[in-house]
C-alpha cells in the first residue's frame, strides 16, 4: 500500500513528537504514604522534597499524603486513625517524621531528627531518633527515612514521648522517667565504635603536607566522635590502601571500620584536590569512593571532609546508623535526654483539634488520601 507523499511526512512528523513512554520503576509490596517532614510545627518543603526523592528510588509505589490543618501535627497514632478510618485504606506503611534544633550555648546547635512508622495492617507504630551536629541535614534525615521504611527497624512504642529513644533502656520505660532526667542504659558499651583510621597527604613528606595532615584528623575527630566513633590512629598500608593491621583488628572485633583518607598534596594557594576514601568491615566488601575539591584551600578542604567522610561512613553502614546502640558523649547527653530539654509543648493540633480550623468531618479526600510522587528515571537526576 503506497502512502501519499504528505501523508508520510505528517506521520513521520507525528512520530517523532510522540516518543515511546518510558517505564515506570517496577513496585514491589504495599504502598508507603508519606505525611511529610515538620519543622517548628510546619511542613519543611526542602526536606519533605529531598525525602520524597530517596524514598522515590526505592521503587516502591510512594505517595504524597496532604492532611489538613487540624491534623497536620497530630500525634502519629491518631494521624494513622484517621487516615486509615477516612481513606479506608487497610494495608501499607505511613510515615513521617519531624526536626528541631536544641542549642548547645555557644557552639553549633545540635538537630534531632525523629521519624515514625505505622503499619497500617497491624497498627504497629515504631520510632527511630537520629542526631547530627553542623551536618548536612536533608541528606542524612533521607537516608535515615530511606532505610527506616523498607526495614522497620525502630523502637516499638504507644506513647510518643519527646524524649529521644536511644536515651532509655527501651521506649517503654519512657513513661516512668518523666519527671525527672533520664538515665543512660547501665549496659552501654562504655567505649564507641572504634575506627582505625589512616591519613595520608601527598607523601607526607614536606612539613606542609604533615601540618596539614595533623589538621585533618583533629578536623575528623569532632563530628565523628559526636556519632560515638572512637578514632584509632594509625599509618596506611600502601598494599592494601587501608590502615594497618585493619585485616587482623576486624576479624578479632577489636574494631569494627577501618577508614583510609588520602588527599592530593599540599599546595600554597588554592587548588583542585583528588580525595579518595576507602572503608572496610568485617564480613563486607571494601568500599571506596573518591571526588574531586575544586579550588580547594586547606580550609575548605577541612570542611568539606567534615562533611564528606560521615555521610560516606552512615551510607557505607546502615546498621550503624541506629544510635540508641551507640553511647552518647556527655555534652550531647545533657541536650538531648535531659527532662528540662523535652517538656516543651506539642504544635498546636498534635492532639487532632486546632482551634484555628475549623471541624473537617472528611479531613482526606481525592489526592489528599494519597498523590503520587513522581520522580525521575535517572537516580542521579536534578
Amino acid at each position: 500500500m503506497r502512502v501519499p507523499k504528505p501523508a508520510f511526512l505528517l506521520l513521520v512528523l507525528g512520530l517523532a513528537a510522540c516518543p515511546p513512554p518510558q517505564m515506570a520503576p517496577s513496585t514491589h509490596g504495599p504502598p508507603v504514604y508519606f505525611w511529610g517532614v515538620r519543622r517548628d510545627c510546619k511542613r519543611d518543603a526542602l526536606l519533605s522534597a529531598a525525602v520524597e526523592k530517596r524514598l522515590g528510588q526505592l521503587g516502591s509505589d510512594t505517595r504524597r499524603v496532604w492532611p489538613v490543618p487540624a491534623l497536620e501535627n497530630a500525634k502519629p497514632a491518631l494521624a494513622a486513625q484517621e487516615f486509615a478510618r477516612s481513606c479506608e485504606i487497610k494495608e501499607g506503611v505511613l510515615i513521617g517524621g519531624y526536626v528541631e534544633e536544641r542549642s548547645m550555648g555557644r557552639d553549633t546547635p545540635i538537630t534531632l531528627m525523629r521519624m515514625w512508622r505505622v503499619d497500617l495492617a497491624s497498627h504497629k507504630l515504631s520510632f527511630r531518633d537520629h542526631y547530627c551536629r553542623a551536618c548536612e541535614v536533608s541528606r542524612t534525615l533521607s537516608t535515615q527515612m530511606a532505610y527506616f521504611a523498607e526495614e522497620g527497624s525502630g523502637d516499638s512504642d504507644s506513647s510518643d514521648s519527646r524524649v529521644p529513644s536511644f536515651c532509655f533502656d527501651s521506649v517503654g520505660s519512657a513513661k516512668s522517667a518523666q519527671s525527672g532526667d533520664p538515665v543512660v542504659p547501665a549496659n552501654s558499651p562504655q567505649h564507641g565504635d572504634r575506627v582505625l583510621l589512616s591519613l595520608r597527604v601527598g607523601e607526607d613528606k614536606s612539613p606542609a603536607e604533615r601540618k596539614l595532615r595533623g589538621q585533618l584528623i583533629e578536623a575528623l575527630r569532632g563530628p565523628l566522635g559526636l556519632t560515638g566513633r572512637d578514632l584509632q590512629l594509625v599509618e596506611s598500608d600502601r598494599a592494601t590502601g587501608l590502615p594497618q593491621g585493619s585485616q587482623v583488628a576486624l576479624l578479632r572485633g577489636q574494631v569494627r571500620l577501618a577508614l583510609h583518607v588520602e588527599v592530593g598534596g599540599a599546595a600554597k594557594q588554592a587548588t583542585t584536590r583528588a580525595i579518595t576514601l576507602r572503608l572496610a568491615q568485617a564480613g563486607e566488601q571494601t568500599q571506596a569512593t573518591v571526588f574531586e575539591c575544586m579550588d580547594c584551600s586547606d580550609a575548605a578542604l577541612r570542611t568539606r571532609l567534615q562533611n564528606a567522610v560521615p555521610r560516606f561512613i552512615d551510607e557505607a553502614t546502615p546498621t550503624s546508623l541506629a544510635l540508641h546502640a551507640l553511647p552518647l558523649p556527655p555534652e550531647i547527653q545533657g541536650v538531648l535526654c535531659s527532662s528540662r530539654a523535652n517538656n516543651g509543648p506539642w504544635c498546636p493540633g498534635s492532639d487532632g483539634k486546632n482551634l484555628d480550623s475549623s471541624p473537617n468531618l472528611y479531613p482526606f479526600a481525592g489526592a489528599l488520601c494519597g498523590e503520587s510522587i513522581d520522580v525521575p528515571l535517572d537516580p542521579d537526576a536534578k
